[in-house]
């Protein structure tokens, strides 16, 4: 029965004509005359099969593998599972969850061969790992002059970050969002100032905020108080700050804090 509903794959290194699927029965060589199998194509029945072959359901059923540690969960399923993939006609996208890194050094020259992209994302080590820029598409606005799309980029990305339906006191969550939208568009001027647009990222727009905004002085200016007061009137920028500028002492520190945490 379950030869009669599966595709035939042999074990070896070749294409095949297909889509992939999930091994569920081996069948060795000398055993595979007593079944009527369905090949991919009439080519492998020949001396290319002599490991065998899998039986695979390509009815895209959800399977599920359950060993203990060392038990051969990547070797035994896993690891023919992603062979099966990248040797199908069809090509499949595929997320794997590799927590050790195994299977990515196993398999990645492999399905980059067989024309695959292989992107992985390292928590661990970021500099192995593939990244995405938020601030993209603000930059990307506010490269082409368009201000008005830009801010409301930064505000619909600050509104993600800080907004909490539940907050009893809206107007420090309001104040978050100003405050970040002032600091990202800021960061888009300068870095184009300096032609350096690379470094419109959330880490210089942190900095910035780390760097310009604390230690005021006797009057309760900071460096960000300053640096903004010194932009032109009517700068995206500026008028994001300005609910800022009307804050003081305790309430402005705590603006910072709570932008500082948030990001």
């Amino acid at each position: 029965e379950v030869a009669a509903a599966s595709i035939a794959i042999p074990l070896n290194d070749y294409p095949y004509v297909g889509k992939s699927g999930v091994p569920q029965l081996h069948i060795k060589k000398d055993q595979m005359d007593k079944y009527e199998l369905k090949t991919v194509s009439q080519q492998y029945r020949g001396a290319d099969q002599h490991h065998g072959v899998d039986l695979v359901d390509t009815s895209g059923t959800n399977t599920v593998a359950v060993a203990g540690p060392g038990g051969g969960k990547t070797t035994l399923f896993s690891l023919p599972v992603l062979d099966f993939i990248m040797r199908a006609s069809v090509h499949d996208s595929v997320i794997i969850t590799d927590v050790k890194g195994e299977m990515l050094r196993s398999t990645k020259a492999e399905f980059e061969a067989r024309g695959y992209r292989v992107a992985a994302l390292n928590l661990v080590d970021p500099t192995y790992s593939i990244a995405y820029n938020p601030l993209e598409l603000v930059k990307q606005a506010y490269a082409a002059g368009d201000f008005d799309n830009a801010q409301m980029l930064c505000n619909t990305f600050s509104y993600s970050i800080f907004h909490n339906p539940n907050a009893k006191e809206p107007m420090w969550e309001q104040s978050s969002i100003s405050l970040l939208n002032a600091l990202i568009l800021a960061v888009c001027k300068v870095c184009f100032d300096q032609h350096t647009p690379e470094k419109i990222t959330m880490y210089t727009v942190t900095t910035m905020l780390s760097e310009l905004g604390a230690n005021p002085d006797e009057n309760g200016m900071t460096k960000l108080d300053k640096f903004f007061s010194k932009l032109p009137s009517g700068d995206p920028a500026k008028l994001q700050y300005g609910t800022i500028q009307f804050s003081q002492g305790i309430t402005r520190s705590g603006i910072f804090t709570g932008t500082m945490a948030g990001i």
